[in-house]
Parts: C-alpha cells; structure tokens; sequence
C-alpha cells in the first residue's frame, strides 16, 4: 500500500444547484478526506452527504465552525458581515422579508449551492458536521 497518496473520485453532476460553476452531467473530481486536520475555507466546494436521504451533494462552504449565519434581505451574513465572496455575494438567498439565523457547532460547516432557487442546502437542512463532508472538489471535465 502505497502512503501519502490521496484517493481521488469522480462524481457526476445531477441536477442544477451549482449553475454556473458546474452544469448538469459534467464531470468533478474529488479528493477524498483531503482536508484531515484541516479547516475548510469559505467558498471551498465539496460534496457532503445529505442528512436524511444520504445522497451526494456538491456545494460551497459558506460558514465554518463556531460561526453565526444570518440570511437576511435575500443576502447571506457570516458573523455579521455581509459575504463578499463572489459566488455567494452576488446569489440571492430568499425573499427581503425572511430573516434565518443559525449558530454552527464545532466540527460542521454550513454549505450552499451558488444557484439558490435550485439547491437543496444547509437553508433546509441545517449545518453539516465534518463526517458528512465525503470530500474536495479539486478539478472538473
């Protein structure tokens, strides 16, 4: 067996949620638990396990541990602090009327989708704990 070599994926992308970024069918390529030991940074893509249903989804990191998330006037607030990073910036989140706020706990992330009308995401079934986080996006085809 071979150590230091990290297990690389393919996945194929089913569905719309990730419009621009990534189309409907076109493949990614994942590294496995890549970030053992490590925190994931805001706007990093990975493919996390549905809570309920156990399917693989693909998003980005929005929030991280020990963060406050506020969606708010259709935006997305981390810590009080409107998000300027560029996919999730420019999104809109929901209607100007609904106001969402979430603490996330130690070891889970919360995660969106950059094309929010079609994303099932951390907005529905709340923050992520790092288990459920199968991977890193690293490239696509």
């Amino acid at each position: 067996m071979l150590k230091g070599i990290l297990p690389i994926v393919s996945l194929k992308v089913s569905g719309h949620s990730m419009e621009p970024t990534f189309s409907h069918g076109q493949r990614l390529f994942i590294v496995k638990r890549a970030f053992a030991g490590k925190t994931l940074a805001v706007g990093e893509l990975v493919v996390v396990k549905h809570p309920r249903t156990g399917a693989l989804l693909v998003k980005r990191v929005a929030a991280g541990p020990h963060q406050e998330v506020r969606l708010q006037w259709g935006r997305l607030f981390v810590d009080r602090y409107r998000v300027e990073h560029s996919k999730l910036a420019s999104a809109n989140f929901g209607d100007e009327d609904e106001d969402f706020f979430w603490r996330i706990p130690a070891d889970s992330y919360f995660v969106l989708g950059d094309n929010p009308a079609h994303s099932t995401d951390s907005r529905h079934f709340g923050y992520v704990p790092r288990s459920a986080i199968i991977g890193k996006v690293i490239g696509s085809a």
